[in-house]
C-alpha cells in the first residue's frame, strides 16, 4: 500500500512518488600519472591473459565462421588428389531461417512496446514513455531493429551475440544564405528603378554563404560487437557486475574497437577522452600509430583471427593500408578498449568505466558507471541461442550442426568420387615399343590406333551406389 505524505509535515513516505531525477553532467575522474599507468597495465594485462587462454575457443568459432560460409581452410583429404571438396550450406540456410523468425517474433509485435503502470495515476506517463521509447527505436533514429538483427545472427552462429548501447550526440555541418548588408533596389543602366510585373519596384537582398552546425541526432543508438572483441573471465553467467543481487555476474568486461584517428578527436572534442597534453598534437599519434595490417600491436596475433579470416575470403589485404601517397592524409586506425571494472576512488569501491589506448599506451580518460546509466548496469546486451547452465557462452547452431554437417558434406563427396570412379574410362596397357601410351587420348567417341586392339583392356567396374 502507497504511504500518503504526513500532512502536518508534508514529507512523502518511503514509497510515495518522487519527482523526476535531475542527473549531473557526467564528469570524469582524475587519477595522477602513477596511478594512470597502474590502471592501464592491470587492463592490459587482463586482456593478453584472456585473449591467450582462448586461443583453442577463437579456433573453434573460426570454424563456425567457415560453416556458414561455406569455405573452409584445410581442405578435404579425399581417396586421390583433386577428389570431391564440396560443402552443403546446411548450416547458412539453418541460421538464415532460425534468425529470420527471431527477428520477426521480437521486432513485428504490435504495439512494439508496451508498459505497465502499478498506480492508476500513471496510466498515461506509461503510455507516453512507451511511445517515446518505441519512437526512438524507430529505422530514423536508433535504427534498433537492424542491430539487433546482426547480434541475433551473431548468436546464431557462434551461440552469443553482442550488442552495446551508446547516448550521442551526433552533428551535421552545412552551408546556408544569410543576409548580408541592408536590401537594395534594383536600377537599370538609366538609373530608373527596375520594376516586375506588378510595377512594384524589385528589391535586392545581399546574401552571404556560412557554414551552419546543428545537431543531426541525439539519443541512443545500438552497435553489434564481434564475438572476440568482448573481453569477459573465465567464469560469469551475465555481464553485470558482480553484486549481492548479482553473485554470478562478470567481474570485468572489456570492449575492443579499432577507431580511425579522427574518431579519437571527436571522442575528444566531446569530453568522452582526454589526452595528455604531448598527444594534443595529431603528429604525435601518426608518429606512434601501430602497423595498419594489424600484425605488431599488443596482442594482436592472437586476437586477429577473425578479421584475417574474412579478409582472406573477401581477398582484401590490409598491408596495402600501409603504403600512403604524398598528397593523402593519414587517418590510421587505433586498437582502444573499453574497460568495465570496479575500482577503489577516495578509499570506496566504485564501478568505473575506463577507455585505454593499447598503442600508443595511454590512459584516454573514466567514468563512474552511474554517470552513464544511473542504474550501475553495464549497458550491454547478450543474447544467448542454447543456454547452458553456469556457463558464460552459450552453444550456436553451428556448434550443435557441426558433426551433422560434416557427415552430410562426407556422404555427398563419397557419392560424387564413386560416381566419377564407376563412369570414368579405367583401363590397363602392356607395355611395349610398339606405341607411347602417354599418347594416348581417351574422350567419348575417340578411336585408339593399336597395333593390337588387346593392348589396351577396360575391365568393368562394380555400381556400389546402394551403399549410401
Amino acid at each position: 500500500m502507497t504511504q500518503i505524505p504526513s500532512p502536518e509535515t508534508d514529507t512523502p513516505g518511503p514509497q510515495a512518488r518522487r519527482d523526476p531525477y535531475e542527473f549531473p553532467q557526467a564528469e570524469q575522474i582524475e587519477f595522477d600519472s602513477d596511478e594512470q599507468e597502474e590502471i592501464v597495465d592491470t587492463i592490459l594485462q587482463l586482456y593478453q591473459k584472456r585473449v591467450q587462454d582462448r586461443v583453442a575457443w577463437e579456433s573453434a568459432h573460426k570454424v563456425y565462421d567457415q560453416q556458414w560460409g561455406g569455405q573452409y581452410d584445410t581442405p578435404r583429404e579425399g581417396p586421390w588428389e583433386g577428389a570431391a571438396d564440396l560443402h552443403i550450406q546446411l548450416p547458412y540456410w539453418l541460421v538464415d531461417a532460425i534468425n529470420v523468425r527471431l527477428i520477426t517474433g521480437i521486432w513485428s509485435q504490435n504495439p512494439l512496446v508496451m508498459a505497465i503502470a502499478e498506480e492508476d495515476d500513471d496510466q498515461e506517463a506509461a503510455r507516453d514513455a512507451a511511445r517515446f521509447v518505441d519512437w526512438i527505436l524507430q529505422p530514423g533514429r536508433m535504427k534498433a531493429r537492424s542491430a539487433w538483427a546482426e547480434a541475433s545472427k551473431t548468436r546464431c552462429i557462434h551461440g552469443t551475440g553482442y550488442a552495446e548501447i551508446h547516448y550521442v550526440i551526433s552533428e551535421m555541418m552545412f552551408r546556408e544564405s544569410q543576409p548580408d548588408g541592408l536590401p537594395q533596389w534594383m536600377k537599370n543602366s538609366d538609373e530608373s528603378f527596375q520594376l516586375d510585373e506588378d510595377d512594384k519596384p524589385i528589391i535586392s537582398q545581399p546574401t552571404k554563404n556560412v557554414y551552419n552546425k546543428q545537431i543531426k541526432y541525439q539519443g541512443t543508438i545500438l552497435t553489434c560487437l564481434g564475438y572476440n572483441d568482448v573481453i569477459t573471465p573465465q567464469d560469469f553467467t551475465n555481464v553485470q557486475p558482480v553484486r549481492l543481487d548479482n553473485p554470478t555476474g562478470c567481474d570485468y568486461l572489456g570492449i575492443r574497437s579499432w577507431e580511425p584517428l579522427s574518431l579519437i578527436f571527436q571522442k575528444e572534442a566531446a569530453g568522452t577522452y582526454v589526452f595528455p597534453d604531448e598527444y594534443k598534437d595529431k603528429k604525435k599519434w601518426i608518429d606512434e600509430a601501430p602497423s595498419q595490417d594489424r600484425s605488431s600491436t599488443v596482442s594482436t596475433a592472437e586476437n586477429q583471427g577473425r578479421s584475417k579470416q574474412h579478409d582472406n575470403y573477401e581477398g582484401r589485404q590490409r598491408s596495402q593500408l600501409a603504403a600512403e601517397t604524398p598528397k593523402a592524409k593519414p587517418n590510421p586506425e587505433y586498437e582502444t578498449l573499453k574497460w568495465y571494472m570496479p575500482w577503489e576512488v577516495n578509499g570506496e569501491m566504485m564501478e568505473l568505466v575506463f577507455f585505454v589506448c593499447i598503442q600508443p599506451k595511454i590512459f584516454l580518460g573514466c567514468f563512474p558507471l552511474s554517470d552513464i546509466v544511473w542504474t550501475g548496469d553495464r549497458p550491454v546486451i547478450k543474447l544467448d541461442y542454447q543456454k547452458v547452465p553456469t556457463r558464460g557462452n552459450s552453444m550456436g547452431v553451428m556448434e550443435i550442426a557441426k558433426h551433422l554437417s560434416a557427415e552430410l558434406d562426407t556422404i555427398h563427396n563419397m557419392r560424387l568420387d564413386v560416381g566419377f570412379a564407376t563412369n570414368l574410362p579405367f583401363f590397363f596397357y602392356r607395355s611395349s615399343s610398339s606405341f607411347d601410351p602417354d599418347q594416348i587420348e581417351i574422350k567419348p567417341l575417340k578411336g585408339i590406333p593399336l597395333d593390337n586392339i588387346q593392348d589396351v583392356q577396360f575391365p568393368p567396374t562394380q555400381n556400389v551406389t546402394s551403399f549410401y
